[in-house]
């Protein structure tokens, strides 16, 4: 079966594949996502003058995680939704990920490629927590 994600299509194991990773989380790595979120980003601004792309991925990075961390209106997105937006978090949150985050100039394009995908696919409910409604 084919399923649709605004407008893009995925099929069941890519469905299973996005709930499968966001279940993966570390359950520390969620229940802290607050503190560890403004740990990283607190880092990220240390290291001195930031470039265009990571002052986007900052503000998209903040855009998924007061969705995320509103708990009513986390509670009220369909399971995918709710899982594209813990794994784009954790994505974000792990240095070691697919460009360890130490690497100079490089480190961080994977995490801005993952977070403004998810940002994409999430677009609508986004902009409906900006705007203060709960999904129907």
């Amino acid at each position: 079966m084919t399923r649709h994600l605004i407008q893009i299509p995925i099929t069941d194991e890519e469905f299973d594949w996005i709930l499968t990773k966001a279940g993966h989380c570390d359950p520390d790595t969620l229940a802290n996502l607050e503190e560890r979120l403004l740990d990283k980003v607190r880092s990220i601004r240390e290291t001195g003058r930031l470039f265009h792309y990571q002052e986007q991925l900052l503000d998209n990075v903040r855009r998924i995680a007061q969705m995320y961390l509103d708990e009513a209106f986390r509670n009220s997105l369909e399971p995918l939704p709710r899982s594209l937006a813990a794994f784009a978090l954790c994505y974000f949150l792990d240095s070691a990920d697919l460009t360890p985050d130490f690497q100079p100039f490089t480190g961080y394009h994977d995490d801005f490629v993952i977070i403004s995908v998810v940002c994409d696919l999430l677009k609508t409910h986004l902009d409906r927590r900006e705007a203060g409604t709960q999904e129907t």
